[in-house]
């Protein structure tokens, strides 16, 4: 399987293969239609050294968008 990242993260082509899958949630839309939302896990086959840099890079870059903020409120006594 091949898949390409949003090209925010930069233009990287991995191939790879699914490993596990589940169902995360189910949510139901106003119209009536059921939506799954699944998580699955990859695992990356025959990787270059470019590719694990780009990938490594790609996931900071996703980890700091989804990280929320230190609290650097003063704390009260």
């Amino acid at each position: 399987m091949l898949r390409d990242l949003p090209p925010t993260l930069g233009v990287l082509r991995l191939s790879g293969r699914v490993v596990w899958t589940r169902l995360r949630s189910t949510e139901h839309t106003l119209a009536g239609d059921r939506r799954d939302h699944y998580e699955s896990g990859i695992e990356f086959t025959s990787l270059t050294a470019a590719q694990q840099t780009a990938l490594a890079a790609a996931l900071a870059t996703l980890q700091a968008a989804h990280t929320p903020p230190l609290d650097t409120s003063p704390r009260p006594a």
